[in-house]
C-alpha cells in the first residue's frame, strides 16, 4: 500500500489550486485517497454521505468533488443531481465499485462528467483531477 501513497523521491509534486471532496461512505477509501491526493499536492475535504457532501459544499465550493454511486442514505445519482443544480457546481466524478453501464449513462445524463470503476489506478486518478484542475472543466 505504501508505494502508491509514496511519491517518488525525486518527483517534485505542485500544489494544485483549489479542493477535492471526496464523497465515500467506505472510511478506508476515504482515508486512502485522501492521503494519496494530498501527498501529490491537492487540498482535500472527505465526506461519509451525500448529505454531509452538501453539508460541506455550503461552506466550502470544492473544485472537483468524486462521488461514489452507493451511498448509504442519499445515493450518488441523488446527490448528483443536487450538486448539478448548485449556481457554480464544480466537476463531478462518479465512483462506481462496479461496471454498470446503465447507471453511469443515467450519471453521466445527469451532469457527471466523469466516472471511474473500482479498484483504479491511482497515478490515473490525479491526471485526470491535475487536467481538469488546469483545463477548469472535464476534457
Amino acid at each position: 500500500m505504501d508505494r502508491w501513497l509514496n511519491p517518488p523521491h525525486n518527483v517534485r509534486h505542485e500544489h494544485w489550486p483549489g479542493t477535492i471532496l471526496v464523497v465515500d461512505d467506505e472510511p478506508r477509501l476515504r482515508t486512502i485517497l485522501q492521503e494519496f491526493l494530498q501527498l501529490h499536492g491537492f487540498t482535500v475535504q472527505t465526506a461519509a454521505s451525500g448529505e454531509e457532501a452538501l453539508e460541506r459544499m455550503e461552506r466550502t465550493a470544492p473544485t472537483v468533488v468524486l462521488l461514489d454511486v452507493r451511498l448509504l442514505g442519499m445515493d450518488g445519482l441523488s446527490t448528483l443531481k443536487k450538486i448539478k443544480a448548485m449556481p457554480s457546481h464544480p466537476t463531478v466524478i462518479m465512483m462506481t465499485g462496479m461496471e454498470e453501464e446503465d447507471l453511469m449513462t443515467q450519471a453521466l445524463a445527469a451532469g457527471a462528467n466523469d466516472y471511474i470503476v473500482k479498484p483504479f489506478d491511482l497515478a490515473y486518478l490525479e491526471s485526470s483531477l491535475v487536467s481538469r484542475i488546469l483545463l477548469g472543466k472535464a476534457p
